[in-house]
């Protein structure tokens, strides 16, 4: 008799703990807090298409143009890639590259700034070789602004 006892009670408690994890997941479903949304919004996020500069008739790269960057040698296309986070450092990630073109979307275009205001090439926005320039990450991909470094 005793162990019929128990054997309903963990029937109860089993249906009560059920219970519970399913409207927790319920909850986070309609807020859209589950694993999986979170996956599916960093990737939407990133796949977005983005608006991309392209050169005013003259061909010269201008300071704030956003472009996508390509490496011959590895004949590929630099992309942004937010699911890895580089160790030791508290807001970084890994570029990495892609052989497919990507297209103008949030994780493949990169903003190019002059470091300086004026230099020995002057002070206009034409963004000259061996200048020294800043690659950041477009704003549509993070919510802060995110520099490449080596």
């Amino acid at each position: 008799m005793f162990s019929s006892i128990i054997k309903k009670w963990r029937k109860k408690i089993l249906i009560v703990v059920t219970f519970f994890r399913g409207k927790d997941y319920n909850n986070k479903k309609d807020k859209s807090a589950l694993e999986f949304h979170k996956t599916l919004t960093k990737i939407t996020q990133s796949t977005k298409k983005v608006p991309w500069t392209f050169a005013a008739g003259d061909n010269y790269l201008r300071n704030g143009y956003s472009v996508l960057i390509t490496n011959k040698k590895l004949q590929g296309y630099m992309v942004a890639d937010l699911s890895t986070k580089a160790h030791g450092i508290d807001e970084a990630y890994v570029p990495t590259v892609t052989t497919t073109h990507p297209g103008p979307m949030s994780r493949s275009i990169f903003v190019i700034r002059k470091v300086e205001k004026s230099d020995i090439f002057g002070s206009d926005e034409i963004i000259r070789y061996g200048q020294k320039v800043r690659i950041e990450m477009n704003p549509y991909i993070h919510r802060k602004t995110l520099y490449l470094s080596s």
